[in-house]
């Protein structure tokens, strides 16, 4: 019998040689463009602020999930703060991500600096629409910035319950919109005023992930707390459903309130009030 070389290579069958590579959970594409910048036929319109033309794109969402700022607030928000610091961005998305997507990439939003589509060039910024249901699920070993978050986030209203290996965060429409609106965005806003420091994108995202953020965080945190000081945030939720339909979106789209029911640490969704 001859000898069979394979019996003493001890990778085969692991994952080392590439054994389960297939079955690795990834966030499928269709597209040659990243999965966040696909999107399923949005409601297109624009809206001026400050002077400048911002244009707006709304996917519908699917059944769960809602989008909990509305164009009117994030209008609202833009008009307060400095123009330079946004006068890069040329559309804002507020996108609905599959369920796939949310599973393994959930965000509040996110930036994309020079989208490629024919008719929307130009740099934007993404809000995802969120199913308010579903319990955000963390570990306790966190880096120092994400244990920041934590506390940002019960300060916006979210419930924030620790057990003995996880943060257990449970969102509310309102928790959402404070997150998303107040600091998400100005967030995202910090990236490109960032970014306008150096001469091209390629130095810019040359630097580590965590010092890009760590910027964008300290932007966030300081404009927010001159706006708040200034009176000028927060501000109640603007919805005007006669201008949401005559730009083709439908206020279902756009949550108003929601109800909880605790019962034996299980939460039970009632439908948004009519």
């Amino acid at each position: 019998m001859s000898r069979d070389p394979r019996r003493r290579n001890r990778n085969i069958g692991t994952a080392r040689q590439g054994h389960g590579r297939d079955n690795l959970h990834v966030v499928p594409s269709s597209s040659d463009q990243p999965f966040h910048q696909v999107l399923n036929k949005p409601v297109r319109f624009s809206r001026t602020v400050a002077g400048g033309e911002i244009r707006f794109a709304v996917e519908r969402p699917i059944r769960g999930f809602f989008h909990h700022c509305t164009v009117e607030d994030i209008v609202r928000l833009l008009a307060v703060v400095p123009p330079a610091d946004w006068e890069e961005i040329r559309s804002i998305v507020l996108r609905q991500p599959t369920r796939r997507q949310n599973l393994l990439r959930p965000v509040w939003g996110r930036v994309v600096f020079g989208r490629q589509d024919l008719d929307w060039a130009g740099s934007a910024i993404h809000l995802d629409a969120q199913n308010p249901t579903e319990k955000i699920r963390w570990p306790i070993s966190l880096h120092p910035e994400t244990r920041l978050e934590i506390r940002r986030m019960a300060a916006d209203g979210h419930q924030v319950v620790r057990d003995r290996r996880y943060w257990n965060i449970r969102p509310n429409s309102s928790s959402i919109r404070n997150t998303q609106l107040y600091h998400t965005l100005l967030h995202e806003i910090g990236h490109f005023r960032d970014r306008r420091r150096w001469s091209d994108s390629e130095r810019y995202f040359r630097r580590c992930w965590r010092e890009r953020e760590t910027r964008a965080a300290r932007y966030a945190t300081t404009i927010n707390t001159e706006l708040r000081r200034n009176g000028l945030i927060p501000f109640d939720r603007m919805q005007d459903d006669e201008t949401m339909r005559a730009d083709g979106l439908d206020p279902q789209w756009f949550v108003r309130s929601v109800q909880w029911r605790w019962w034996n640490d299980n939460v039970q969704y009632l439908a948004p009030e009519a």
